[in-house]
């Protein structure tokens, strides 16, 4: 089946036209991402998944007109905004990791798949023993959503932190956790920031990554009757407990 592209949906994003990088102009490619990448494997995952890179915007001060940020951790002078055509959406995070490890100024990057976007970020700090390369924090992610989701127009520049480069970066990542608390029904009760969403998405997430480790034991076939009993009630009390996270349906 052919897919179209569009990067249509990027307008939202509302940076003045100086941050702009014309696709000719980019100088971030498919085939540079591949090459500073170290191993096989991850050569291969993204030539695999990836049909194109495009770096779309360039963030600075004489671009957007936000100041730059450096503390004794990280120091962000540029913001990039980029986007993959994907074939494949199933090595998504593992993709993000390798392309922000590679660029060395925070991006925000986008997933394309031709219908349905998802977004990824990644606070970064300085390696203080080679300043060639960075050190990555948490990789956050959207779920998929639509291109014409509610969710871009909370991506405007002009409803964005626009305190200086970091607080502007920061509040980006902020959305996607509130964006993913609602996506999970979370109960709004439960959270009143991006911070409290973050801790009740990261128990959820927890909480069901126990309940397929559960499973995993209960398809083994040396797991006794009454074990598998006993897991069978430990994940019917793991999904009450996670169901006190998120909003009744009743």
């Amino acid at each position: 089946m052919l897919v179209t592209y569009s990067s249509d949906y990027l307008k939202i994003l509302d940076y003045p036209p100086r941050c702009n990088i014309s696709k000719d102009e980019s100088l971030i490619t498919k085939e540079l991402v591949k090459q500073e990448l170290k191993t096989t494997t991850e050569r291969k995952v993204f030539n695999k998944d990836v049909k194109k890179v495009f770096c779309h915007f360039s963030l600075r001060e004489n671009t957007v007109y936000i100041k730059p940020y450096q503390d004794d951790e990280r120091e962000y002078s540029e913001l990039l905004v980029i986007e993959l055509y994907i074939y494949s959406s199933e090595n998504t995070k593992k993709i993000a990791e390798m392309l922000m490890k590679v660029i060395l100024y925070p991006v925000l990057l986008f997933f394309n798949n031709g219908e349905m976007i998802q977004l990824a970020a990644a606070h970064q700090r300085t390696n203080l023993s080679d300043d060639s390369k960075n050190v990555l924090e948490e990789i956050v992610l959207t779920e998929w959503f639509s291109l014409d989701s509610d969710f871009l127009n909370h991506l405007s520049l002009e409803n964005l932190n626009k305190k200086d480069l970091y607080s502007l970066y920061s509040d980006y990542i902020n959305r996607i956790h509130l964006h993913n608390a609602a996506q999970k029904k979370i109960n709004p009760a439960l959270f009143n920031n991006s911070e409290s969403a973050r801790d009740v998405l990261n128990k959820i997430q927890s909480i069901d990554d126990e309940i397929e480790s559960l499973k995993s034991k209960i398809k083994n076939s040396g797991t006794s009757a009454a074990e598998q009993i006993n897991l069978n009630i430990r994940i019917h009390k793991l999904k009450e407990e996670k169901e006190q996270y998120l909003t009744s349906t009743d």
